[in-house]
């Protein structure tokens, strides 16, 4: 009979550390500072076809630069329980965009698995935020927000 409780103990406390370590993953609280700074979307596939942005995510907006136009209007945003709101312009309300989740230190996906999309954190210089802060030349980032696009694509 103590054979028995004793390995249901373990199995109890093997069950509670792999809950405390894969749990934390998802339960976590995502905050500002969880996502502030420079980003770009991320993808496995070569041929999935999107608009080459980077994102710059300060303490209220998301900046954006479109290799194709410049930089675009940024919108404000909030966080409310792992959930990403963003500005829509129409309304000037915050609207529902997905689930937030910390894939890794340098991955976020915004949305479901399924459904939403994933950013990388960009630590190659200039960034989005330099241009923003005047701290380098539109002419030089764009050439290496090129350089950047066309090396991970």
């Amino acid at each position: 009979m103590k054979k028995g409780k004793s390995k249901q103990k373990k199995t109890q406390l093997m069950s509670l550390i792999f809950m405390m370590i894969f749990g934390n993953c998802n339960s976590q609280e995502i905050n500002v500072e969880d996502i502030k700074g420079n980003w770009r979307p991320f993808s496995l596939q070569k041929e999935q076809t999107f608009r080459y942005i980077e994102i710059f995510i300060d303490d209220t907006t998301f900046n954006y630069y479109d290799y194709k136009i410049g930089i675009l209007p940024k919108k404000k945003f909030g966080i409310k329980d792992n959930s990403l709101f963003l500005e829509n312009f129409k309304t000037n309300q915050l609207q529902e965009m997905g689930t937030l989740t910390i894939l890794s230190d340098s991955t976020l996906r915004i949305g479901e698995e399924d459904g939403g999309f994933i950013l990388e954190k960009i630590n190659e210089k200039p960034t989005l935020e330099e241009l923003i802060k005047s701290q380098v030349k539109d002419d030089y980032f764009q050439e290496r927000l090129i350089l950047r696009k066309e090396n991970k694509y």
